[in-house]
């Protein structure tokens, strides 16, 4: 399916809003059942806050984003040496996943990219230095592909230091200078 022209936005997560994911499948129950039976629940306790891919009005996809930390000794070089803690403040995508039917279209990396984004914002007002997530088996190469770094115990733990996006920004902005 080509979405190039197609109407296609993220969007946060209102539980005042009724939102159709009775079509919805990524291809893991567990996901699909945590959309339709616990993200609105986990939204109204504070334990995440959901952002939704649309796609001419229908939930293509969708990721969360929760406060987290992660143990010092899962980091490995110059971001480990610059950490004085034992645990060091992140932001977790908890969920991340996108219909099968749109699979395979890159709309994983703007659902990712858009985390990254929305959690770099975030460290600018509330102190927080990496995004991570725990990647499902088989997905690995995906996040160290989008620059991630395995953890060092812990290999389904990766993390994305958001001084790196900042870099990225910065080389961006020089380059339009």
């Amino acid at each position: 399916m080509d979405n190039q022209n197609q109407q296609v936005e993220i969007i946060k997560y209102n539980s005042n809003k009724k939102y159709d994911y009775s079509e919805f499948d990524c291809g893991v129950e567990s996901i699909n059942n945590y959309l339709r039976e616990n993200l609105d629940r986990d939204f109204k306790h504070s334990l995440s806050v959901p952002y939704l891919l649309v796609m001419d009005n229908e939930i293509v996809g969708f990721f969360t984003l929760s406060s987290h930390a992660i143990e010092k000794n899962e980091l490995k070089g110059a971001f480990k040496s610059n950490s004085s803690y034992k645990q060091v403040s992140s932001i977790i995508i908890g969920k991340l996943a996108v219909d099968i039917k749109y699979q395979g279209q890159g709309l994983g990396k703007i659902l990712l990219g858009n985390a990254i984004s929305t959690s770099w914002k975030s460290s600018r007002d509330v102190g927080t230095r990496a995004v991570v997530l725990h990647a499902r088996e088989g997905k690995e190469s995906f996040y160290k592909e989008a620059g991630f770094i395995q953890g060092k115990k812990d290999l389904s733990l990766f993390i994305y230091p958001l001084k790196q996006y900042e870099d990225e920004l910065l080389r961006r902005i020089a380059k339009v200078r």
